[in-house]
């Protein structure tokens, strides 16, 4: 309702503008030339309000029309992201981290700035051309039909230059994504490109893709500059021929100079958004484009299936059981991640499974978090498949912890309790705390646990990072704890101290993911994963 407001704001505000020509046709001929001081004030003063209310009327139906805007790019960044979020994690792990955020923010910007600026700018041209194009006949016929001869001509320029912007605005909005690629990936990877003394490389590319965007920019650019020289020549013909005629029928006597004027004036006001109109069209298509790269993301249906009526999770702990799993990442894979699995954990078991890198292992993990489902083979707890519990409920029931742990910007007590509800129990995080030994990262690195850790949480080490992200994954009381590989970023001590704590967990399963078994950590059974293939093997002992 609020666009319907404005626009209609908006378009009052430019047919006010529409009457002050023609109050100057009255003003010449019925007041100067009919010396008639009265009536010259009575429709100067009547001028003076109608500019007003025009003008009050722009302001008002641009500030709705904005503020609409501002609303309806808000809305569609929050339908991109939560979209996003609803895909599978591992298909939104395949994309180009900097090509999301510039379809998050980017692509909802254009299509904010088209609302708030574009769509005045048509009712402006609209109303400014075919309005005129209407008052002019009105009031001279026979001279409005002279005046837009040329203006076919303007129409046929814009068709043919609207083709060769479409073209061109893809091609220029798809460079700018690539070079914030590279941006993203020389800054993100800042350590590495330092240490293999690779500065160089991302600053020829980024020069090179740089160079290129450039000479897009400017083409397109060279593209639409051609259109205002056309057009002023249109306007030029329109102008002068109307001059010249209006000028004979004065003489004539078959028109009134105040028609004349009033004619030039409105041929002048016309003039404005005709100029305008190259721009309107850069802009139109530009949001064009982003709305179907908006729809390309909008189409991707790679989220998981999710139960209309989920099964209730078992009131005590059960068995997770995998049954002849396997699991690709793609169609096209040689070979699967997972083959042919078949594993049960059983409430309060601590299992291992060992092996190299590549073997599987984290794709275990990910099938347990329901991060993804089996390709072939069913995940049960309980005897019910994990696909028909409830996808945020299952979710609770298992805590992750990453060989490349992800933590918020913020402080040590600010990743413990991410994703708590806000009436969490504070003796839990203080167990988690504890259990996860973060207390001794605040007794060494920072002052408290509310102490800011800097972007990126650049103040740990990887190590005092997996423990944050354990106390993390404790403090929701899990039912399945999944450690990838802690045991080679922590001393031994460490070790045991946390695997002593993680036994005295009654009921809860742990399954450790690494290449050796860590120091304090004893399990009930320990397996090996090779090319996919599961097999059981004798506890051992290591470091």
């Amino acid at each position: 309702m609020k666009v319907n407001l404005g626009g209609l704001a908006l378009t009052l505000g430019q047919l006010l503008s529409l009457v002050t020509p023609l109050l100057v046709l009255w003003a010449i001929d019925w007041g100067i030339l009919g010396r008639d001081l009265g009536l010259l004030a009575l429709l100067a003063l009547i001028g003076l309000l109608v500019q007003v209310a025009g003008a009050g009327a722009n302001y008002v139906g641009r500030k709705w029309v904005f503020r609409r805007a501002e609303a309806l790019g808000r809305r569609a960044r929050e339908l991109l992201l939560a979209h996003m979020q609803r895909q599978s994690p591992l298909h939104l792990q395949k994309q180009a981290p900097a090509e999301l955020v510039a379809r998050v923010l980017y692509e909802t910007r254009t299509q904010q700035e088209y609302h708030a600026a574009v769509v005045p700018g048509m009712i402006q041209a609209a109303i400014g051309i075919g309005g005129t194009g209407l008052a002019l006949f009105l009031i001279a016929p026979k001279l409005s039909l002279l005046a837009l001869i040329p203006l076919p001509l303007a129409v046929v320029v814009a068709r043919l230059f609207k083709k060769g912007v479409a073209l061109r605005t893809v091609s220029v909005m798809e460079r700018f994504a690539k070079l914030q690629k590279l941006v993203f990936e020389a800054l993100a990877g800042s350590l590495t490109v330092a240490l293999f003394g690779q500065e160089h490389r991302y600053y020829r590319a980024v020069q090179r893709e740089g160079e290129c965007l450039e000479a897009e920019e400017v083409a397109a650019f060279g593209h639409s500059a051609k259109v205002s020289p056309l057009l002023d020549v249109a306007a030029a013909l329109m102008v002068m021929s109307s001059l010249w005629l209006g000028g004979w029928m004065v003489i004539e006597a078959s028109l009134s100079l105040g028609t004349l004027v009033s004619f030039q004036l409105y041929l002048a006001r016309a003039m404005v958004p005709m100029r305008s109109v190259g721009n309107l069209l850069v802009s139109r298509q530009r949001y064009v484009t982003a709305r179907a790269r908006m729809a390309e993301v909008l189409a991707w249906e790679s989220g998981l299936p999710v139960p209309t009526q989920p099964e209730p999770l078992p009131v005590a702990e059960a068995a997770l059981r995998f049954e002849q799993v396997s699991f690709s990442y793609d169609e096209e894979s040689l070979r699967p991640a997972l083959d042919g699995v078949d594993l049960e954990l059983s409430p309060g078991e601590h299992l291992a499974v060992l092996g190299p890198s590549g073997a599987g292992k984290s794709t275990l993990a990910l099938l347990m978090a329901r991060l993804a489902d089996p390709t072939q083979g069913v995940v049960t707890y309980d005897g019910t498949p994990l696909r028909a519990f409830d996808l945020a409920s299952w979710r609770r029931q298992v805590g992750l912890v990453e060989q490349t742990p992800f933590l918020v910007e913020g402080s040590v007590e600010d990743n413990v309790r991410w994703g708590l509800d806000e009436d969490a129990v504070s003796e839990d995080i203080a167990w988690a705390i504890a259990t996860a030994a973060v207390d001794r990262i605040v007794a060494t690195k920072v002052e408290t646990l509310t102490s800011p850790l800097g972007p990126r949480s650049a103040a740990l080490s990887g190590g005092e990072k997996k423990r944050v992200a354990l106390a993390r994954a404790l403090v929701r009381r899990p039912r399945i704890l999944v450690i990838d590989q802690l045991g080679s970023d922590l001393e031994p001590d460490l070790c045991r101290h946390i695997f002593q704590g993680l036994r005295q967990v009654e009921g809860l399963i742990v399954l450790y993911l690494g290449h050796r078994l860590p120091e304090g950590f004893s399990p009930d059974a320990v397996y090996t994963l090779q090319a996919g293939r599961l097999h059981r093997e004798a506890p051992q002992e290591g470091d």
